[in-house]
């Protein structure tokens, strides 16, 4: 699997068990905190929300109506990083991790709702 670069991976290791403790907690919180988020979008009609049958931290958010470009712009403009917009699929590939939890559920819809337009 590593092949002859396994002697330069360490580094790699180290900062994973830096990490390694108290992550299954932090991304328990964020999965629970990414479920209400897209909950409340879904009540919205400007929002569709995918999510891959029998799980994955990856979840499609589609925009309608809106420029996808502009939407991502006033959402970075509030603090909000996403991907690229896929203007194919008419939204954006979301990712659940820990940075989930620098924010509450209800807070980041409402910064969602209020870039639509």
């Amino acid at each position: 699997m590593f092949g002859g670069g396994l002697p330069e991976a360490w580094p790699y290791a180290a900062v994973v068990l830096h990490y390694l403790d108290g992550f299954e907690a932090e991304f328990r919180r964020a999965v629970e905190t990414s479920e209400t988020f897209f909950s409340l979008l879904e009540k919205d009609r400007s929002f569709d929300v995918v999510k891959v049958l029998n799980g994955s931290n990856l979840i499609k958010v589609i925009v309608k109506e809106t420029n996808l470009q502009s939407f991502s712009e006033k959402l970075k403009s509030k603090g909000v990083l996403l991907r690229s917009p896929n203007e194919a699929l008419g939204g954006f590939v979301v990712n659940v991790n820990p940075t989930w939890n620098r924010t509450n559920a209800e807070t980041l819809a409402e910064l969602f709702k209020e870039s639509v337009g």
